[in-house]
């Protein structure tokens, strides 16, 4: 009597032809173009070895919209609240106040709020080549924290 040969638990028996990446989407820049490219694909249908490259460029573009949002924050900080609510005026300075604003926007506690904003103020003011890096996908926002406690008090010329 012939035996039918066992499946390992949790595989999958009947395989399909897998969905073709973009091409150059390892490689593409993030931004909303690359976010467009990532919503048309469908993760399920992607082959195993182009998962990783999938992976890749969703941490790209996560870092780069978490970029965006510190330099949203930071800006935010710097609003003057003295001029006019319909005016664009910058203080030189954060306003203290602006973390309770914060807190209040994003539906956060005051201390994330605070810690959020402090990495904004940082990143952007004090080392804008970091908070290059992380908008181009370099880097994530782990290792831009790690720039900022190291070198975010330092006198800087070239960060």
């Amino acid at each position: 009597m012939l035996r039918k040969p066992s499946v390992p638990a949790g595989r999958i028996e009947n395989m399909q032809q897998p969905v073709a990446l973009p091409a150059g989407l390892a490689e593409h820049p993030p931004g909303p173009q690359l976010c467009a490219l990532l919503a048309d694909l469908d993760t399920t249908q992607v082959s195993n070895h182009a998962t990783v490259v999938l992976l890749r460029a969703w941490r790209r573009l996560r870092s780069h919209v978490e970029a965006e949002e510190l330099r949203v924050l930071a800006e935010l900080g710097r609003r003057d609240t003295a001029a006019d609510p319909h005016t664009l005026a910058r203080a030189d300075q954060p306003d203290p106040g602006c973390v309770l604003e914060i807190a209040t926007a994003l539906t956060v506690t005051e201390n994330a709020a605070a810690r959020d904003h402090n990495l904004a103020e940082t990143l952007v003011w004090r080392l804008p080549a970091v908070h290059a890096a992380l908008a181009a996908g370099q880097i994530d926002r782990a290792k831009a924290w790690v720039f900022a406690d190291y070198l975010g008090d330092e006198e800087l010329t070239d960060a």
